[in-house]
C-alpha cells in the first residue's frame, strides 16, 4: 500500500518491465566465427530467463531496443536465403512466439535497406515504433513507422482484482543513422536529432493519458560519440518520460558508478548486447487523480544462464535450417596462417588481422583502378580492430594459431556486410583522419604510469596501411600526428591526392571521422567487404600475419602508460619492435595490465 497526499492509504500495484537490446541477430548460444558454443549468448538462451522472469511478477511487458536483424552470420544468412514469400521472417516470428509488447529499431536495422526492414517487420504481432525515422513523402517528411504507441493491458491489483493499466512506448535511434548508411538509404531518408523528434511527439502521447510513458530509446550514454549519437540522458530529462530503455553503445546500465540505474532520477536500464543480459526495471504504481503512476522502481540486468538444450523449442524451427548453412559456410576452409595471429596488442599498433585485410583491400582497390588514371595515385586502406578487448571484456580477442583458417575468421575480423568504397582524399584529409584516430590515447604526463586509452571502443581505431607515422601522446588532441609519410619514405605534400580503401560505413564519415566524408568516391565494390576477404584469403592459400607495426608512439623520455589486455602466460610479454612494454600484474575485470614505456 501506498500514502496519498492526504495520507490516506491507496493501493498500489506492480509492473514488472524486462527488455532486450542489441541482440544483432544472435539467436543460437553459438560464436559461428570461432565454431564453438558461447553459453549465455543469444535470445535463445535468453529467453529461459525471460520466462523465469515473469513467473516472478504478476504482471509483465517485454521490450526490444533494436539492433535485432543484422551483426551476426546467421542475419546474412537470413538476408540473403529469406523472401517474404516464404512465410513470416523467421527472428520476428520467433518474438511473435515469445510475447514481446513492443519494440524500437536501431542503426544497424536499417543495414540491409528500407525495403527488408519493412518486409522483415511485416508480420511482427507487436508494435514497432520510431520517433526520428523519416523519409521523404509527397514534398514533405513523414516518420517511416508510428512514433509511439498505446498498450492496454489488465494487472492485478494484489488483492485479488484487476485493474486496467496504459503504457504509452516512444522509440528513437542514433541521429546520424542516415547518414551512416547513406549509400544504402540515398537522401529520402533521414534520422532527425532524439531531443527534438521525441519532443514533437510526446503531447500527442501524453494526450491520450498512459499510465506510464517508457521511452524505447536505442542510443546509450556515453560521451565521445557522434552529436546527437548518445541521448539517453536528454531523453530522461523531458517531461512525461517515465522509464529509459536504454542500448546502441552494448554498456550495462546500472553499474558500478550508477548503482541505482537513474536517469535525472527516473529508473533507466541498458542490458549490454548479445542477449547477454536481459534489463528489469520492476516500477511500482499508485492511483494519483485518474492515473496510475510511479512512486518506486527498482532496476538491475539479469545475467542470463547458460542453457543447455537453448534452441530446441518450437519457436525457433523456422531459423534451424539457416544455423545449418551459416555452420557448413563458417566451417568452409580459406587458407593456412605461417604463424600464429593475435590482437591482443592490435590497440599498440600490433594489428597482424588488420594488416591482413589492409593488404586485401589494396589490392581489390589496385583491381577495381586498373586503366583509370586514379591508379597511379599511392593506394592506401583503412582498418580498425573490431575484437580488441574495450567494453566487451577480455575475452574479445582473436587468438589463433599457426595453421588452416576457415571462412569464420572473416566474420571476427569484420562482421558487417558494407561495400568498400574507394575515395580519393588529400594527404591533409588523411593526417586529420589520424588525429581522429589519435583521440583514442589519453594525453600523457609524468608520475606514475596511468591508462594510455580512452574509454572509445576499439573499432574507432583505425590504422592506415600503406603509411608509417607516430602518435606523440604527449601532445593535444588534433596535434599528434608526426613524420607522416608513406611506407617507402617518401614525404607528400598536404595537397597531393591519395586513394583510400575502406567500409562504407566508415566512408560516410562514420565514428566523428569527418576527414573520409570529404574524399570523393571513385568506387563501390559490387560485393562485401567480407566477400572481398574471403576471397582474397582463398586465392592467396598460405598468408603470413605480421605484427610490427607500422606507426610509432613518438618518443616521450621519462613517460609511461599502461594498457588493459587479455591475460597472458605470467613473466611473458610479447616482444613487439618498437613498443618497450612490461607486465604490471593483473587489470580490472579479468584482463592483464601491461605498462608500456614512452
Amino acid at each position: 500500500m501506498a500514502t496519498a497526499d492526504t495520507g490516506t492509504l491507496v493501493p498500489a500495484i506492480g509492473v514488472r518491465l524486462i527488455a532486450t537490446t542489441d541482440l544483432h541477430f544472435h539467436v543460437w548460444p553459438y560464436d559461428y566465427a570461432t565454431d564453438r558454443p558461447a553459453p549465455a549468448v543469444g535470445l535463445a538462451a535468453a529467453a529461459e530467463t525471460i520466462a523465469a522472469l515473469r513467473a516472478e511478477a504478476p504482471a509483465t511487458l517485454l521490450f526490444d531496443n533494436g539492433d535485432l536483424l543484422q551483426g551476426s552470420a546467421l542475419s546474412d544468412r537470413v538476408r540473403a536465403d529469406w523472401e517474404p514469400g516464404q512465410g513470416p521472417h523467421p527472428l520476428i516470428s520467433a518474438m511473435n512466439a515469445l510475447g514481446y509488447d513492443a519494440a524500437t529499431i536501431g542503426n544497424h536495422d536499417l543495414n540491409f535497406g528500407l525495403r527488408y526492414l519493412r518486409d522483415a517487420l511485416a508480420d511482427a504481432a507487436f508494435p514497432v515504433v520510431s520517433a526520428n525515422l523519416v523519409h521523404r513523402r509527397d514534398g514533405g517528411w513523414e516518420t517511416l513507422l508510428p512514433p509511439t504507441a498505446l498498450l492496454r493491458r489488465t494487472v492485478s491489483d494484489g488483492e485479488g482484482g484487476e485493474v486496467p493499466l496504459t503504457i504509452g512506448i516512444v522509440g528513437m535511434l542514433p541521429a546520424p543513422s542516415a547518414s551512416w548508411d547513406r549509400l544504402v538509404l540515398g537522401r529520402d531518408v533521414e534520422t532527425p536529432d532524439i531531443v527534438a523528434a521525441v519532443a514533437a511527439v510526446l503531447p500527442g502521447l501524453l494526450a491520450q493519458k498512459p499510465d506510464i510513458v517508457v521511452a524505447l530509446c536505442h542510443s546509450g550514454l556515453m560521451d565521445g560519440g557522434e552529436p546527437g549519437e548518445n541521448a539517453a540522458t536528454a531523453v530522461a530529462a523531458l517531461d512525461g518520460i517515465d522509464v529509459v530503455v536504454g542500448g546502441h553503445t552494448h554498456e550495462v546500465f546500472p553499474g558500478p558508478a550508477v548503482p541505482e540505474g537513474r536517469l535525472h532520477g527516473k529508473p533507466a536500464v541498458i542490458a549490454g548486447s548479445h542477449g547477454r543480459q536481459i534489463g528489469v526495471v520492476d516500477l511500482r504504481l499508485t492511483r494519483i487523480g485518474d492515473r496510475w503512476r510511479p512512486i518506486d522502481a527498482a532496476v538491475r540486468t539479469e545475467p542470463v544462464s547458460p542453457v543447455p538444450d537453448a534452441g530446441d523449442a518450437p519457436e525457433w524451427d523456422a531459423l534451424r535450417p539457416y544455423h545449418a548453412r551459416v555452420l557448413a559456410d563458417v566451417r568452409r576452409p580459406l587458407a593456412r596462417l605461417t604463424a600464429p595471429l593475435s590482437t591482443r596488442f592490435a590497440m599498440i599498433g600490433a594489428a597482424p588481422a588488420g594488416q591482413l585485410l589492409g593488404r586485401a583491400l589494396r589490392d581489390h582497390a589496385a583491381a577495381r583502378l586498373a586503366g583509370r588514371p586514379e591508379a597511379q595515385l599511392p593506394i592506401l586502406a583503412a582498418t580498425a580492430p573490431l575484437m580488441a578487448g574495450g567494453r566487451s571484456g577480455p575475452q574479445n580477442y582473436i587468438d589463433l594459431p599457426a595453421g588452416p583458417i576457415t571462412r569464420g575468421f572473416v566474420g571476427q575480423v569484420y562482421p558487417f556486410p558494407n561495400p568498400v568504397c574507394l575515395l580519393r582524399l588529400t594527404m591533409r584529409d588523411v593526417r586529420d583522419w589520424l588525429e581522429r584516430t589519435a583521440l583514442a590515447f589519453r594525453r600523457i604526463g609524468t608520475g606514475p604510469p596511468g591508462p594510455l586509452l580512452t574509454d572509445a571502443p576499439p573499432y574507432l581505431f583505425d590504422t592506415i596501411w600503406g603509411l608509417r607515422y607516430a602518435i606523440d601522446v604527449t601532445a593535444p588532441d588534433g596535434d599528434r600526428i608526426r613524420d607522416l609519410r608513406l611506407e617507402d619514405g617518401t614525404v607528400l605534400p598536404g595537397t597531393a591526392q591519395v586513394v583510400v580503401a575502406v567500409n562504407s560505413h566508415r566512408a560516410s564519415g562514420a565514428g566523428g571521422y569527418e576527414a573520409a566524408s570529404r574524399g570523393t568516391l571513385l568506387d563501390i565494390s559490387p560485393t562485401t567487404l567480407q566477400q572481398i576477404f574471403g576471397d582474397w584469403l582463398a586465392r592467396k592459400d598460405r598468408v603470413t600475419p605480421d605484427a610490427t607495426p607500422i606507426w610509432d608512439f613518438a618518443p616521450a623520455p621519462g613517460r609511461a602508460a599502461w594498457i588493459d589486455t587479455a591475460p597472458c602466460p605470467v613473466g611473458h610479454v610479447p616482444d613487439i619492435p618498437n613498443r618497450r612494454l612490461r607486465e604490471s600484474g593483473e587489470g580490472s575485470e579479468g584482463f592483464c595490465r601491461i605498462v608500456i614505456d614512452l
